[in-house]
């Protein structure tokens, strides 16, 4: 039978032993690559990176300080969680010197350091003044301090409704109640608040309220207006500004006016209350007008026309007819008579109406009568009408 040769196995590789790994031994750790120091008002927020363990976990930090002149330091260990630590206590324009190490397994590393300077605390904003406006609101005004801790100011103004808050050394304060008196004061901070003295009180007003009520009252020539009084908001009252047709005619201390007018029309009244700042400074704003309207008569002087005349010779009377224009006032007419190219003399007298006047006059005359009639009244005289009166009956 066949006889069956086996193949020659593969060369088998048997590995040498690795060489043993070296592990290097646990160190103290780094210094912290950066140390920062923010100042504020007695006080410095200390921070600073985390360094590297060199083999065992950071287990705190070390944070000292002291001034640079020497003494007056302190130190605190803080958790190897945290990086930050606010120094408090500290004096104000006093130099410091900081340091931080971290502490592992091993022991305490290097440290790393910082200088700092705390300033001045801030001062309190001086000179506050509060000026009262004519719409309800104030402008109250200061000195802001002459230096900074933190950096940019922020001011918040009290004494009014609400809180302002302002990096201005101004602001206004709005919503104020007329007549109500306010005083003011300013808070300054750059991270700590300074309060300033209060300001002077200042009361609060804003323009008047309209009238109440305004009437026109037409006479002849002349119209009398009457209202109530306007609600003066704080302000005082000055007077109440009286205009015609948008012209200011007066100014009147109280709740009534009488205006003469020259021109017969329809006429715009108005009324508005003025008044003045009542913290003294002198100045005034005119309030909400009233409004009337109204037609004013004007008189004027008369017109006079004869029209006719007799002789009634059975009852001794002369007739006399008169067309008056009597110009919206009492007027008084006269009536001379005598005989053509004679001297006139009076004959009657007496108030003449508006229109057609038919007037009887007791006497006798044989022949013509030569007569001259005028109207007056308080706006002037009419020219002398004359008429030759030749019928009798």
């Amino acid at each position: 039978p066949p006889v069956t040769v086996p193949l020659p196995s593969p060369p088998v590789t048997v590995p040498l032993p690795s060489p043993p790994v070296s592990t290097p031994a646990p160190e103290v750790p780094d210094a912290p690559a950066t140390v920062q120091a923010a100042t504020g008002v007695g006080q410095a927020d200390i921070s600073w990176t985390v360094p590297s363990a060199n083999g065992s976990a950071i287990e705190d930090y070390l944070v000292s300080w002291q001034p640079t002149s020497g003494g007056g330091g302190g130190s605190q260990t803080v958790p190897a969680g945290s990086q930050r630590l606010t120094i408090t206590g500290l004096a104000a324009g006093t130099s410091y010197v900081v340091q931080v190490s971290a502490r592992n397994g091993v022991g305490r590393g290097p440290s790393n350091s910082a200088r700092f300077t705390l300033g001045s605390p801030l001062s309190a904003p001086t000179g506050v003044r509060a000026v009262a406006n004519s719409d309800g609101s104030a402008t109250v005004s200061w000195n802001g301090p002459a230096r900074t801790v933190n950096g940019s100011v922020q001011y918040t103004v009290k004494g009014g409704p609400a809180a302002v808050h302002t990096t201005s050394t101004n602001a206004t304060v709005a919503g104020l109640t007329p007549g109500q008196s306010y005083r003011f004061t300013v808070i300054a901070s750059d991270g700590a608040a300074t309060l300033s003295a209060a300001s002077g009180s200042v009361i609060a007003y804003r323009a008047a309220g309209s009238p109440t009520g305004l009437t026109a009252t037409t006479g002849l020539n002349q119209v009398v207006l009457t209202w109530g009084a306007a609600a003066l908001n704080g302000g005082k009252l000055s007077g109440y500004a009286v205009s015609v047709d948008g012209s200011t005619r007066s100014t009147v201390g109280a709740t009534t006016a009488t205006l003469n007018i020259s021109t017969a029309a329809v006429h715009r009244f108005t009324v508005r209350a003025v008044t003045k700042d009542p913290n003294g400074t002198g100045k005034s704003v005119s309030g909400a007008q009233a409004l009337a309207s109204s037609t004013v008569v004007v008189g004027r002087a008369p017109a006079l026309t004869i029209t006719d005349g007799y002789v009634d010779d059975a009852n001794e009377t002369i007739v006399v007819t008169l067309e008056v224009d009597a110009g919206f006032l009492p007027t008084t007419c006269t009536i001379s008579g005598g005989a053509p190219i004679l001297v006139q003399v009076p004959i009657w007298t007496g108030p003449c109406a508006h229109g057609r006047n038919v007037i009887t006059i007791s006497a006798t005359a044989s022949g013509d009568v030569f007569i001259g009639a005028v109207a007056k009244n308080s706006a002037g005289t009419a020219p002398t009408q004359s008429f030759n009166i030749t019928r009798h009956i």
